[in-house]
C-alpha cells in the first residue's frame, strides 16, 4: 500500500528525506486541539444497562423481563450511589487518557493530488510530498497499530467502546479519531511501539531503508532549484521524482514525470 507525507523545502524536512527518517509525535503537537484527547463519555445509561444485562446472563437462567428489571435496579443503585464508588470508571478513564496522551503517531495521507493537503502542508504546492511503501515501513519500525483515521463527530462512550476489558479497542477508536471537517485529508496513521515516558518526550525517530521511499512528488508551484537540488541529492537512490502540474480540464493537478540533471 502507498501512503504519503506531505513537506516543505525546510531544513528539516528535506534532511528527513535524506537520511530516510520518519518522526513520531504526541497527539497534542498536532494541529487539531482534539488529537488523541477527543470528546469522552464516561458511560451512558444504555451501555451501562447493555454491561448489567451481559455480565448477568453470563452468570444466571432469568427471564428476559426478569434481567431487565434487574438492570434498571442496578442502575438505579449506581445513579444513587455514584459518589461512593471509589471512582473506579473514572480511575479507568483517567488512567486511559493519561497513556493515550503519550502515544507517538506519525500522519500520512492516503493520496498525493490533494489540492487542499499541499496548500496546508507543502506550503501552498511549493513544496513536495514523499510517497513510501507502508509495508516495508511496518517490518522496518516498531509499529503498534495502523489505519485509516475514521472522521465522525459520534462523542465515544468510555463504556460501550471498553466494557471495561477490551481496552486495546477503546484506545485504537481514540486515536484513529477525528471530527468530520478534517477528512479532506484522508489520514493514514502509525503508532509507535513505544510510548513517552518523560515529560519532555515529544517527539520520536525511526530510519527506515531506501527502498521503503518510493517516489518524490514536487508542487506545482514549487522552484526548480528547489526540485533540482533535492533531485540531485538523492539521484543514487531507486526513487522516482514527478511534477504535479495544473490541469486545464477541471480543479485538479497531476504528475508528470521529472528527471535530475
Amino acid at each position: 500500500m502507498k501512503i504519503f507525507k506531505y513537506r516543505n523545502f525546510s531544513a528539516n524536512h528535506i534532511d528527513a528525506v535524506l537520511k530516510n527518517e520518519i518522526w513520531f509525535s504526541l497527539g497534542s503537537q498536532f494541529n487539531d486541539p482534539f488529537d488523541s484527547r477527543p470528546p469522552l463519555k464516561v458511560a451512558s445509561l444504555d451501555s451501562m444497562r447493555s454491561l448489567i444485562l451481559e455480565k448477568v446472563k453470563n452468570a444466571a437462567s432469568l427471564s428476559e423481563s426478569d434481567l431487565i428489571k434487574f438492570a434498571n435496579l442496578q442502575l438505579d443503585n449506581f445513579k444513587n450511589n455514584i459518589n461512593s464508588q471509589n471512582g473506579d470508571i473514572a480511575d479507568i478513564v483517567n488512567r486511559f487518557s493519561q497513556i493515550i496522551s503519550r502515544c507517538f503517531i506519525s500522519c500520512f495521507s492516503e493520496v498525493n493530488n490533494s489540492l487542499l493537503m499541499w496548500s496546508h502542508y507543502a506550503r501552498n504546492h511549493e513544496g513536495f510530498c514523499v510517497e513510501y511503501d507502508l509495508d516495508k515501513i511496518t517490518k522496518e519500525v516498531d509499529i503498534s497499530d495502523h489505519g485509516k483515521v475514521v472522521y465522525e463527530n459520534n462523542i465515544k462512550d468510555f463504556l460501550s467502546e471498553t466494557k471495561l476489558e477490551f481496552f486495546e479497542k477503546a484506545a485504537k477508536s481514540v486515536l484513529f479519531q477525528k471530527c468530520e471537517e478534517w477528512s479532506y485529508e484522508k489520514e493514514y496513521r502509525l503508532v509507535h511501539g513505544e510510548i513517552a515516558i518523560h515529560k519532555s518526550e515529544v517527539h520520536k525517530k525511526a530510519i527506515v531503508s531506501d527502498d521503503s521511499v518510493v517516489a518524490i512528488y514536487f508542487g506545482c508551484q514549487s522552484k526548480q532549484k528547489d526540485r533540482e537540488s533535492l533531485m540531485s541529492s538523492i539521484k543514487n537512490k531507486n526513487v522516482e521524482f514527478f511534477h504535479m502540474r495544473q490541469s486545464i480540464k477541471s480543479f485538479s493537478v497531476y504528475e508528470e514525470r521529472c528527471y535530475p540533471s
